[in-house]
């Protein structure tokens, strides 16, 4: 799930960079980069670093890394088909509008649409009233 990357996190990152580009790390650094990400999953920075190096000659900053995963999320999202929330949401608008920006985020993050809404209802459910429970799952 997207989050901001731990300075431990980006340094390693920061590690995979310096193969090719030979910078220097030390932890301000690695700090430094963390707190210009924005939120996302390791494999999608991992990813966007593979990325910038095999089309720029840039030294990779942050922002390249930023615009290559939002690229991705934002293709992910056009990609999924319609969302159609539980019928069990249709009398609490509340929880449904959540459900749906639950499962964008996890789409965005890379899980196939499926899967995203399993895991959206799931978590849901998880923290509902019982009553909302055994409703949800007899519809």
């Amino acid at each position: 799930m997207s989050h901001k990357l731990p300075p431990s996190e980006v340094a390693a990152l920061l590690a995979k960079a310096a193969l090719l580009d030979e910078r220097k790390i030390d932890k301000l650094k690695a700090v430094e980069f963390a707190k210009s990400l924005d939120p996302m999953t390791l494999a999608d920075a991992t990813a966007a670093i593979e990325r910038h190096r095999a089309t720029s000659t840039d030294w990779l900053m942050p922002a390249h890394i930023n615009a290559i995963v939002t690229g991705w999320k934002r293709d992910r999202l056009q990609r999924a088909p319609l969302e159609i929330p539980p019928a069990a949401l249709a009398d609490h608008p509340e929880l449904e509008r959540e459900w749906v920006q639950r499962r964008r985020e996890l789409i965005a993050d890379g899980y196939p649409a499926a899967d995203a809404e399993t895991v959206a209802t799931e978590q849901i459910t998880a923290r509902t009233p019982a009553a909302f429970i055994t409703e949800a799952s007899n519809g």
